[in-house]
């Protein structure tokens, strides 16, 4: 098959990575594959490691404008794919344009946000030979509220893009800007790919702090600062892995942290604190750490200050590979207030990390602990025993874990879509 992936830019979005992840399986199962964003660049973008795959962008230069596509049409004809796979809202807008263009071609919807859909996205839902949900709750709403017949549908769920264990399912990223269909890139004529990368960016996790300085929950290792084998030498950590937008409500989780014991003293942690909920014994330290840029990133800086959090709340910013904040935190938590299934829950779960989150899309499907949105004495309720009780965390840990197993794991994932697109093929070839 002849594979054409197409997503607006490859910004730190949870999209654009499973964009990057699907493409490059694609290729390395031996298909011809081609990543084809709008814009060039991107915090995301990479030089693809398998051979197969070819990454391109429409637009010459960098316009700032994810809607604007040129030539769109004429490159997609010029690929000739089999299979095109629409990611991200931008991109699904114009998959029934691509539909007509390519009449002998099976465009493929995606359904991944939680956000209102535009008309044109909606219009091409149903121009598109097939949907793909990344969740029972998208399915659902294509059919309820968008009236899609339910065998054009097939949910396939989000892969692990950074497994334990593992190095991640990413290419290397690179600084070079993306490469034209025509193979110019930075002024230069090329092939269309671009070239291999030394294998990362090393941005530290942690407020500038070495990788090494970041305590695992299972290391043995003598941390500095960190003696493993006494829990109560460091604080609990509580981890939020999402871009800083106003649906990711990360202002939700820097009030509920406010209202969370904050043990003054190593004697304070023996003594009784209030218990909510069925929450036994006395809460640990604690800190709540919160990975990611964006918008709202400046006046949650300013409300943890507020509520006198700036020692507790720690801003960790944009991160390249999150897999050694999985192995340092304690817990995962979420209060986003619209959600499709996010790769945050998924990811920690396959690390081993309990979590509590709103019940928000197809959150309850990424198996962890899910309360009613907006209530925030339930949230505290579900967190309370997991931060004060060490053999109910790994009781849920071990729950979590394996569930990200069997639902989640990317070669699962990337085999469901490649069965699906051959299905899809064979039954347009059906006389």
């Amino acid at each position: 098959m002849n594979i054409l992936v197409l997503q607006d830019h490859l910004r730190n979005g949870g999209t654009e990575r499973q964009s990057i992840l699907l493409a490059r399986a694609f290729a390395e199962a031996g298909h011809p594959t081609t990543l084809l964003t709008f814009r060039p660049g991107g915090a995301l973008d990479f030089s693809p490691a398998p051979p197969r795959l070819r990454r391109a962008a429409l637009q010459p230069f960098d316009t700032r404008l994810d809607w604007f596509a040129p030539g769109l049409r004429r490159a997609a004809r010029r690929l000739a794919p089999d299979i095109v796979l629409c990611m991200g809202r931008m991109a699904n807008c114009r998959a029934a344009t691509l539909q007509r263009a390519l009449p002998r071609a099976t465009v493929i919807t995606t359904m991944r946000t939680g956000k209102e859909l535009p008309r044109a996205y909606i219009r091409s839902l149903h121009a598109s030979r097939h949907t793909i949900a990344n969740s029972r709750e998208a399915a659902r709403i294509l059919a309820d509220r968008h009236a899609l017949p339910s065998e054009k549908i097939t949910v396939i769920h989000n892969a692990i893009v950074f497994p334990p264990g593992g190095t991640g399912c990413l290419p290397a990223k690179v600084e070079a800007a993306s490469c034209r269909l025509d193979g110019e890139a930075a002024g230069s004529k090329g092939t269309g790919i671009l070239p291999l990368g030394s294998g990362g960016t090393g941005d530290s996790p942690v407020d500038g702090a070495p990788r090494r300085n970041i305590p695992a929950r299972a290391s043995s290792s003598s941390t500095p600062g960190f003696d493993t084998n006494a829990p109560a030498s460091r604080p609990l950590i509580l981890l939020c892995v999402a871009m800083f937008r106003p649906e990711k409500n990360h202002r939700a989780l820097i009030e509920l942290a406010a209202r969370l014991p904050r043990p003054a003293s190593p004697a304070a942690l023996a003594a009784d604190t209030p218990a909510i909920g069925d929450a036994p014994g006395p809460a640990p330290d604690w800190q709540l750490w919160l990975a990611g840029d964006g918008p709202e990133r400046a006046p949650c800086e300013a409300l943890a200050v507020r509520l006198d959090l700036a020692g507790r709340v720690r801003f960790l910013g944009f991160q390249s590979d999150p897999t050694q904040l999985y192995q340092a935190a304690d817990i995962a938590i979420l209060a986003s207030t619209r959600e499709s299934l996010p790769n945050f829950l998924v990811e920690a779960h396959a690390h081993g990390l309990p979590s509590v989150a709103c019940a928000v899309g197809g959150v309850a499907e990424c198996g962890g602990l899910a309360v009613p949105p907006g209530d925030a004495d339930a949230f505290l309720a579900a967190l309370l025993p997991l931060i004060r009780d060490p053999a109910r965390r790994a009781r849920e840990s071990a729950r979590v874990a394996a569930h990200a197993r069997e639902h989640f794991f990317p070669a699962v994932q990337t085999a469901a879509y490649l069965r699906l697109f051959e299905r899809l093929l064979e039954r347009r070839a059906a006389p």
